[in-house]
C-alpha cells in the first residue's frame, strides 16, 4: 500500500492501546529479498501471537507471502489471529463457472463457506476472520491475557 508508513503506524498504536507491542514485518525496508525474508523469519520467532491481513491481494485469496507466515507461524504453534476487509466466501470471490464451483480456469473451488482456504482458516484462533485490524487485535490481547493467568494459576 502506498500508505503503508501511515498505516502501520496507526495499527502499532491501535497494538499499545490493548498492551501489544507490534513487531513489524521489514517489507520496503531492507533491500534483498534475503534480508527481507531473514528479518520477517526472526519476527515470527520472536512473536507471541501473529495477527494478519487475509484481505485479497492480486486475486481472491489472501497475499501468498502472509499464507506462508501463517503457515510457519502454525508449525511453530504460535497463536494466529486475522482481519479481512472482505467477508465474501472464497467460492464467491473465486466465482462459481458451471453447476460445480469452478474457478476461472476451470479449478475446483472448494465449497465450506469460508473467506480463505480451509487449511488457514482452520489454523487461526476460533477459526474466527476479524472484519477489522482492530477486532483482531482485541482478540489476541484477550487471548494473550487469558492464557497468561491460566499459566499463572
Amino acid at each position: 500500500d502506498p500508505n503503508h508508513h501511515q498505516i502501520f503506524a496507526e495499527r502499532e498504536a491501535t497494538c499499545r492501546r490493548y498492551g501489544l507491542k507490534a513487531l513489524v514485518p521489514a517489507d520496503n525496508t531492507v533491500v534483498t529479498a534475503a534480508d527481507n525474508y531473514r528479518f520477517n523469519v526472526r519476527l515470527l520467532e520472536a512473536c507471541d501471537a501473529v495477527l494478519a491481513n487475509l484481505s485479497p491481494f492480486r486475486g481472491p485469496h489472501c497475499d501468498v507471502g502472509t499464507a506462508w507466515e501463517l503457515g510457519y507461524a502454525a508449525a511453530r504453534r504460535t497463536p494466529l489471529f486475522a482481519f479481512s476487509g472482505n467477508n465474501e466466501t472464497l467460492l464467491r470471490r473465486a466465482g462459481r463457472r458451471g453447476r460445480i464451483a469452478r474457478d476461472e480456469s476451470g479449478m475446483l473451488v472448494e465449497d465450506f463457506g469460508m473467506p480463505e482456504n480451509l487449511m488457514i482458516v482452520s489454523s487461526i484462533v476460533a477459526s474466527t476472520i476479524h472484519g477489522n485490524f482492530e477486532s483482531a487485535v482485541k482478540a489476541a490481547a484477550d487471548y494473550l491475557d487469558a492464557t497468561r493467568k491460566h499459566r499463572n494459576d
